[in-house]
């Protein structure tokens, strides 16, 4: 398994964690539901920026993303 898909397995996880639909993280990220998804399905890589917007906008901790 490479980086890109912990990534993606870890974003849909946590966003499931909290109950944020991919259309809701998407707003509060600021970015459209179609790159959650796409990111998710580990079809795409997010940039670092975008990273931070969904860690920012997340409601778990940071720290908590990667591990």
């Amino acid at each position: 398994m490479s980086n890109n898909e912990d990534i993606g397995q870890r974003l849909q996880l946590v966003r499931k964690i909290y109950d944020l639909t991919q259309r809701a993280l998407s707003r509060r990220a600021e970015v459209t539901n179609e790159a959650i998804s796409l990111i998710e399905q580990n079809r795409v890589s997010p940039s670092i920026s975008s990273l931070k917007e969904y860690w920012m906008e997340s409601p778990c901790p940071s720290r908590n993303f990667l591990l």
